[in-house]
């Protein structure tokens, strides 16, 4: 399968942290392919981006479940159902199975992407909700057991001989006490319970009389095995004075309430985790008791109730309507689901969206509703996330520059056009896209692995230049912004910057550029300074545009004669430097000087004529006359001067090539 076309969702980089701290996100086109995933989609659905990429929601994998744990076929999962209809889809529970067989179960909410109206695919939402359905289940089932246990309401009979002072067992309380013997005596009996226990116990029995009774709570060991028992110790005093009762054992009942609470404990982080705003109607009243996530999220004072009518005042004008019929159609039996987003007033003057879902808990004789319960969730910040992602796309759209996603491995995520026109389609891996070489494909994948930002020039297609930067990721080791830029005109900009535009050769910025570099580089150089002779009369008796095409041509003839690795630079009007690398005594210069001088001496033809010049040379050695550029140049300009004085006539005639420096 070829890889999906780039999609027009593509979020910007910094958006990777909001979509990251919100619920999973998925993005799929309009064939429901999955083309964009945030950090915790992935964590949810057990799946990297990339193992995500393509895959639908017909694939036989999810081996997705309804709310009811039945096969729910792909067609029928909520973005699929978005995608065939148009209509939104609101909190469905889903199940699906993760890659390690477990069981995960999900709220989905679906909504059709679009962009300048027309349908691009489907977004969908989706939490979480397995440790709530969890919770949920347990705390149903212990309730079960423990009502169960309660209705166990006799362990053991006992009554105390008020003459022999001794305590009879029932057979199922000599089972408790692990004993073979009928009777006990009283002291005895109670030597098997912690002292203040058994003070308790006397001390109540003292004051029972005919017809009175009491309970005491207890703690039994007895071993072997070991093993302890929370225990009722239900006490009568009957007519003839004698003791009796029944001993209760409620270790499982209290075990049960334990974990009871704990359930009932682990739900309520889980409420307060997900900051739900949770609801109890009584319907025939109105009044409602709400938790503080349902006060925070519509900015209004924290206290535990509420009423219908301010719900209702405070729904938008344009929800009213719409919402108020959704809740009369569930109640009323027309509607088998409440799950509905609509729009609350804060009392700030803003807007809140939430999404709410409740249910019918609680019905009279006659089966009329009484009692409702629900959760609301602000999902606003995703309604902001999707607006400020196709706000970005289309940001990303209009600029020249070409940006793209990479993951650690250096595929493309997604691109915006510009990207994806000049290099790439997503899915494709950067490296191999770019043509990069060996050497720059290595240093990509050190920054790729390093979380540190590269940049290099390449050449595509044509003879366009272009800047290659991949940032830093928003989050370590999260996908890469790699941003493709035309540097062509900005490069020749600097080329024009840098070079004489009657000669073609570096100007004196070059120049001085070239030596700040070998000079921080402690690189040995000679500086030869030229200045041309006889050049005056050319300008005066063949005209200006004859001097340019003699200065161009020496200009050409000098860059010819020096070394590679060598500068030539036009120092201005007749003037040129050299820069000799590696030279370090006026000998080593001597034969490279000599080539400079005959280049300018050679005669230049011009349209109908030809004309000759002479060159005087002045030369500086760095580092032995200094690491001063100024001071260097100024240094073999004097010796030019130098030279100059001393020969009366400046022409052809034989002269040394440069002076010495004087002793």
């Amino acid at each position: 399968m070829s890889p999906p076309d780039p999609p027009t969702h593509m979020p910007a980089p910094l958006l990777e942290t909001v979509f990251s701290a919100l619920s999973g996100l998925v993005v799929q086109d309009r064939q429901g392919r999955i083309t964009w995933v945030n950090q915790a989609g992935e964590a949810l659905l057990g799946l990297t981006r990339a193992q995500l990429q393509g895959r639908d929601s017909l694939d036989p994998r999810w081996r997705a479940v309804d709310g009811d744990g039945q096969p729910l076929p792909g067609d029928q999962h909520p973005a699929m159902r978005t995608l065939r209809t148009g209509a939104p889809c609101d909190r469905s529970i889903m199940g699906i199975h993760t890659p390690d067989g477990r069981l995960r179960w999900l709220s989905v909410t679906s909504r059709l992407l679009t962009v300048d109206g027309g349908v691009e695919g489907v977004v969908s939402s989706f939490a979480d909700v397995t440790a709530q359905r969890e919770a949920s289940e347990a705390l149903a089932a212990q309730r079960d057991r423990l009502f169960a246990a309660q209705r166990l309401a006799r362990i053991g009979d006992w009554r105390v001989n008020p003459s022999s002072r001794t305590l009879w067992l029932s057979p199922l309380l000599k089972a408790l006490l692990n004993t073979p013997r009928d009777t006990l005596g009283v002291d005895e009996a109670l030597g098997w319970l912690p002292s203040a226990d058994a003070d308790g116990i006397r001390r109540v029995a003292r004051t029972l009389r005919p017809g009175d009774n009491a309970v005491c709570k207890a703690r039994l060991t007895v071993q072997p095995p070991e093993r302890t028992y929370d225990l009722l110790i239900h006490l009568e005093r009957v007519a003839d004075g004698t003791l009796r009762g029944v001993a209760q054992d409620v270790s499982e009942a209290r075990s049960l309430q334990r974990q009871l609470a704990a359930a009932q404990d682990l739900q309520a982080l889980a409420v307060d985790g997900a900051r739900l705003g949770t609801w109890n109607l009584q319907i025939g009243s109105g009044h409602v008791e709400v938790n503080r996530h349902w006060c925070e999220m519509l900015g209004r004072p924290v206290t535990p109730t509420a009423t219908l009518d301010e719900w209702r005042d405070r729904l938008h004008p344009e929800d009213r309507e719409a919402t108020l019929q959704a809740l009369d159609d569930y109640i009323s039996g027309r509607r088998p689901q409440l799950l509905y987003e609509y729009r609350l007033r804060r009392d700030d003057g803003r807007w809140a969206t939430v999404f709410s879902d409740g249910q019918i808990t609680e019905r009279g004789a006659d089966g009329a509703p009484l009692r409702m319960v629900g959760i609301n969730l602000d999902v606003s910040p995703l309604h902001a996330a999707q607006r400020a992602a196709h706000h970005a796309h289309l940001a990303l759209g209009a600029v020249p520059d070409g940006v793209a996603l990479v993951d650690s491995a250096g595929h493309v995520i997604s691109s915006n056009p510009a990207f994806a026109g000049s290099v790439t389609r997503d899915g494709d891996v950067v490296q191999a896209r770019l043509g990069l070489s060996t050497e720059r494909a290595a240093a990509l994948e050190v920054a790729l692995a390093t979380d540190s930002v590269w940049t290099t020039t390449l050449t595509l297609g044509d003879s366009t230049t272009w800047q290659l930067r991949l940032d830093r990721p928003v989050t370590p080791g999260g996908p890469r912004a790699l941003v493709l830029r035309d540097i062509t005109q900005q490069e020749a900009r600097e080329r024009q910057a840098q070079h004489d535009p009657l000669t073609a050769i570096p100007n004196r910025r070059a120049l001085r550029s070239e030596m700040d570099r070998l000079l921080a580089g402690d690189q040995p150089f000679a500086v030869v300074f030229l200045d041309l002779d006889a050049f005056k009369p050319v300008n005066d008796r063949w005209g200006h545009p004859a001097g340019d095409q003699v200065l161009a041509t020496i200009a050409q003839r000098l860059r010819a004669t020096v070394r590679p690795g060598d500068t030539v630079a036009r120092f201005g009007g007749d003037e040129f430097v050299a820069l000799l690398m590696g030279v370090q005594s006026h000998a080593d210069a001597e034969g490279i000087v000599s080539r400079l001088v005959t280049a300018c001496r050679e005669p230049v033809r011009l349209t109908d004529d030809t004309v000759s010049v002479g060159a005087s040379v002045g030369l500086a050695l760095s580092p032995a006359d200094g690491r001063d550029p100024d001071g260097l140049i100024h240094r073999a300009d004097a010796r030019m001067m130098a030279i100059k004085r001393q020969r009366p006539r400046p022409t052809r005639q034989t002269q040394p090539p440069f002076s010495a420096p004087a002793e």
